[in-house]
This record gives structure tokens, sequence and C-alpha cells, in this order.
């Protein structure tokens, strides 16, 4: 009786030890193919004119589908983040047009809009100021490809 009682419990034993593994197995697995899962994925299309130009839209429907923005009501106490946030809201395919010179690229953002799907903008002046001046160039008349190029001038020190 006590072979038998010893056998099972290294049989025991052995089970555990499978069963753990199983399921370090199905975590490690699950946890790859949510992480492959939640990485942005690339863009449809070559979009920046150069390397020294961060990734931006060619077209709306290059962009497409747009990613839903914050509410600038969540930004009230602070009314510039507000209104950068409301031309987010307002003109998401401008926004989807145009770079964002911050060095949001690197995290995975493809367009300026990217920056407003997130609390990201909140805190930051670059991008805060190119949805402004977006808005400011696109109520003046001008195209996404004009305002585009205007901010590339701008930021690479071109000006005018």
């Amino acid at each position: 009786m006590k072979r038998h009682h010893s056998h099972s419990k290294k049989l025991m034993s052995v089970i555990r030890k499978e069963a753990y593994l199983i399921v370090l197995g199905v975590i490690v697995i699950g946890a790859g193919y949510w992480s492959i899962r939640r990485a942005p994925s690339p863009p449809a299309h070559p979009i920046s004119a150069s390397p020294t130009v961060p990734p931006f839209y060619e077209s709306v429907s290059a962009a497409e589908p747009l990613p839903h923005t914050l509410s600038p009501a969540l930004f009230q106490a602070e009314p510039r983040v507000a209104s950068a946030y409301k031309v987010a809201e307002k003109k998401p395919a401008l926004l989807a047009q145009q770079p964002c010179y911050c060095g949001c690229d690197k995290i995975g953002h493809h367009s300026l809009l990217d920056c407003y799907a997130a609390r990201h903008a909140e805190t930051c002046d670059i991008c805060i100021d190119e949805a402004l001046r977006a808005d400011e160039m696109d109520r003046a008349g001008k195209t996404a490809a004009e305002i585009r190029a205007r901010i590339i001038r701008e930021a690479q020190g071109s000006g005018e």
C-alpha cells in the first residue's frame, strides 16, 4: 500500500508541474498575442515626403478610419488645451494630414491627429501649437496640403 501511495504522490506532483507549465504557456502566448494586437499598425501607405518629415497621411481616405479624439470638455480648466482638442474633434481629417514634430512617431503615431486620440497633446506645446496653427490656416482658406507645407517649412526653420 505504501508503494502505491508513493507512486500516486509522484504522479500527482508530475501532473501539477505539467498543469503549471501549460497554464504558464497559455499566459505567455496570450500576453504575446495581446501585445501584438495592441501595437500600432503600420500606415496603409508610405506617408512621409522625406526622412526628416514625421509621418502624415496624404489624404483623408488614406487615414480612414479616423481615430476618435478625446472630448474638449475634459480640458475645461486649460482653455488653450481645450481649444486644440476642439480643433481635433471638429477637423480630424485636417489633422490626420499633418505631421507632428514632437517626436510622437516614435510611440506609433502616424499623424498629428493621433496625439488627440489620447491625453498626449494635453501636455505637449508642439501638438497644441500645430493644431491651433492648422485651424487658423484652414479658416484662412488654405488646403491641408498647403498647411502641411507651411508646418514643415516652419519646423525646418524656413518660415514662409
